[in-house]
C-alpha cells in the first residue's frame, strides 16, 4: 500500500515540474515571414493585375517554405476594403490556409507599410524575411523598410507583371465603368511610360496665344500645368524662343484680355 503512495507522489511531482517550467519554456522560431506590400484596387471588387501577381509570388513562395506566415500590408484606398484584406481573400481562392496569413490594415503608404509592419516581425522574429512588390517598386521601398533594424536583412522579391499589363487593364476598366481615381492613375503610368498622352485644348490654346502674342510668357507655368494634367510637354518647351507679333492698335487692352484669357487656361481643371 505504501508503495502505491510512493509512487503516486512521485507521479505528481513529476507532472509538477513539467507544468511549472519544463516545456513551456522551449520557444519555436518561426521560419519565414513573407511580407506583400498592397496595391490600390480598381474598387472594392476589383483587384489589379499587379496586386493578383504580389499575391501570387508570395504564394508560391510560402508554398515552398510550408511553415511561414504571409504578411499582407495595405489600409482601405479604394472603397471600404483594405488592399491587406483583399490580397488574403486572393491567397484563400488560391489554397492558403487562414493560420498561415496575418494582416495590417492600416498602412496608407510604403512608409508606413514599414513601420507598421515592423512591430510584427519584431515580435515573430522569423529566420528570414521577404518583402514582395513589383520591381521598381521594390527599386525604392528596400531603403524605406532597411532604416528600420528588423528589415535590415530582409530580402526583396519582385513579382512579374509588366508595366503594359497594368496599363491594359486599366484600359478595359474604363470602357466600363467611370472612375476618375483609375483615370488619373492610368495617365500617370502612361506618362511614366513615355507614352504620348494628348495635350488639352486648353494647354495648345494658351501655348497658341503665348507665342503669338505679345503677352508676358511663362514657359515654365505652362509646361508644369501640362504635367499637372498628366499631359506630354512639346519636347524641349522652355527653351523654345518665344515669338512675339505687335498688334497695330488697342494693344494695351489685347494683351490685357490674352493675359486673363492664358490665367483662366493655367488655372482650367
Amino acid at each position: 500500500m505504501w508503495m502505491i503512495a510512493l509512487l503516486g507522489t512521485c507521479l505528481l511531482l513529476s507532472v509538477s515540474s513539467c507544468s511549472a517550467g519544463g516545456s513551456s519554456n522551449v520557444q519555436v522560431r518561426l521560419d519565414a515571414v513573407i511580407v506583400v506590400l498592397g496595391n490600390e484596387p480598381l474598387d472594392d471588387n476589383t483587384p489589379t493585375v499587379d496586386m493578383v501577381a504580389r499575391v501570387n509570388r508570395a504564394v508560391t513562395v510560402q508554398r515552398e517554405q510550408p511553415g511561414a506566415l504571409l504578411l499582407f500590408t495595405g489600409g482601405p484606398t479604394s472603397g471600404t476594403i483594405t488592399e491587406a484584406r483583399m490580397m488574403a481573400d486572393l491567397a484563400i481562392t488560391m489554397g492558403v490556409s487562414t493560420n498561415s496569413i496575418l494582416l495590417e490594415e492600416r498602412a496608407r503608404s510604403t512608409r508606413e507599410n514599414a513601420l507598421l509592419t515592423a512591430g510584427v516581425i519584431r515580435d515573430l522574429a522569423p529566420r528570414r524575411l521577404y518583402i514582395v512588390s513589383r520591381k521598381d517598386h521594390l527599386d525604392w521601398a528596400m531603403p524605406i523598410f532597411r532604416r528600420i533594424d528588423v528589415f535590415a536583412t530582409a530580402e526583396p522579391l519582385s513579382c512579374e507583371v509588366s508595366l503594359a499589363d497594368i496599363i491594359a487593364q486599366m484600359e478595359a476598366y474604363l470602357r466600363t465603368h467611370e472612375s476618375a481615381r483609375v483615370r488619373e492613375r492610368l495617365l500617370k503610368l502612361k506618362n511614366s511610360a513615355g507614352q504620348q498622352v494628348p495635350l488639352s485644348a486648353a494647354t495648345r490654346a494658351t501655348i497658341f496665344l503665348c507665342s503669338r502674342m505679345n503677352v508676358p510668357i511663362s514657359w515654365t507655368s505652362i509646361a508644369a500645368h501640362a504635367r499637372n494634367r498628366h499631359e506630354s510637354c512639346l519636347p524641349d518647351i522652355t527653351q523654345q524662343p518665344v515669338r512675339r507679333r505687335a498688334l497695330p492698335s488697342g494693344r494695351g487692352v489685347a494683351t490685357a484680355s490674352h493675359r486673363a484669357l492664358r490665367c483662366r487656361c493655367l488655372t482650367a481643371s
